[in-house]
């Protein structure tokens, strides 16, 4: 039998409690950002452990010279059975170099810089490699290596994760009004679905006081 008071408390939705009566908001906050600070440290870690190749880039630019640089990993793509320099930070990947053109060193372990690299872009798809005298820190050799085929690989790379990119972007296109539609559908279906629910328990909650009433008056 569904009494009156049942019924009342099902139609109190501010008493339904999701998250549970017990939940404390600040302590949830608290350990969120936590796991947020030691998740970024462990992450930090990682990037510095696998990421310990150091490059140096010196472009001639109008007016002068500019040198950039950053950590970076030597990672072997498997798809164009070559390797490659991939930085620690953003997207610009480098082709790789021959170990005779890279420096070792002696850095912090684990998370120091192990090997040095000094290139010299000549352009956008060309670099030589710069390796100082032996003894010294002063510039010696600068030998060219061939690049053009990785380079060629990498904007073919691009190319095709571009098309990619935009057949997802149409596809979206096309099924972001189907998804609206069929969410709209749902969501009138369940307003329907509950509203019926609710009329049911209410006949049935009258038909258990007509039944009392009934009961009382002998009837």
């Amino acid at each position: 039998m569904v009494k009156g008071t049942d019924y009342l408390e099902m139609l109190n939705f501010k008493s339904i409690n999701i998250f549970g009566a017990t939940g404390n908001i600040t302590s949830i906050i608290n350990i969120s950002l936590w796991v947020l600070i030691i998740s970024a440290l462990i992450v930090m870690i990682i990037k510095f452990i696998s990421h310990r190749v150091m490059v140096e880039i010196l472009e001639k630019v109008k007016g002068g010279y500019v040198s950039k640089g950053g950590r970076y990993a030597v990672v072997y793509d498997r798809k164009n059975d070559l390797a490659y320099l991939r930085p620690m930070w953003g997207k610009e990947r480098l082709p790789n170099f021959p170990s005779e053109a890279f420096q070792k060193t002696k850095g912090v372990p684990f998370i120091g810089i192990k090997r040095e690299l000094s290139l010299i872009k000549v352009n956008k798809y060309s670099y030589k490699a710069s390796l100082p005298e032996p003894g010294t820190a002063k510039t010696g050799s600068i030998k060219y290596h061939d690049t053009l085929s990785w380079m060629f690989l990498e904007q073919r790379r691009k190319f095709l994760k571009k098309i990619s990119k935009e057949n997802i972007y149409y596809v979206l296109m096309v099924m972001a009004p189907i998804i609206v539609i069929l969410a709209s559908i749902g969501m009138v279906s369940w307003v329907i679905y509950v509203h019926a629910r609710l009329d049911a328990n209410y006949a049935a909650y009258l038909g258990e006081l007509l039944k009392i009433a009934q009961g009382a008056t002998g009837k």
